[in-house]
């Protein structure tokens, strides 16, 4: 059975924090974060590029590291930022959608990725 289209959710108090590459370069802010219906867990984060601008790009939450108002992602700068672009936040993700994403990041099926964020504990 399909999975219902995940939503923003207005739970997330990641907000507006920086998001960096695995080598720590910026790549943009967190815009919002989507997440699956059935397990309320987080299934994509929408990634504002750059500080003031109007592109977003949507990436897997896959064991990503938070601190000090950071989060930082398992993907390369220029494999986040040649995801399919976005110019609106939308109001859920469509499943062809999902499976545009899953190819860009090379995730075959949703058992890939660990969708569960961590948090540092320094």
């Amino acid at each position: 059975m399909p999975r219902g289209a995940p939503r923003p959710s207005h739970l997330c108090s990641w907000i507006d924090w920086r998001i960096d590459d695995c080598r720590g370069q910026r790549v943009g802010t967190l815009a919002a974060v989507y997440e699956d219906l059935a397990t309320a867990s987080p299934a994509w984060y929408l990634v504002r590029l750059g500080r003031y601008s109007s592109r977003f790009v949507l990436t897997p939450p896959a064991d990503v590291l938070v601190w000090q108002g950071r989060i930082s992602l398992p993907w390369d700068r220029l494999r986040i930022e040649r995801a399919p672009l976005l110019y609106a936040p939308p109001a859920e993700v469509s499943a062809a959608t999902e499976a545009e994403l899953r190819r860009h990041y090379r995730l075959v099926a949703e058992s890939d990725v660990d969708m569960t964020a961590r948090r540092s504990i320094a």
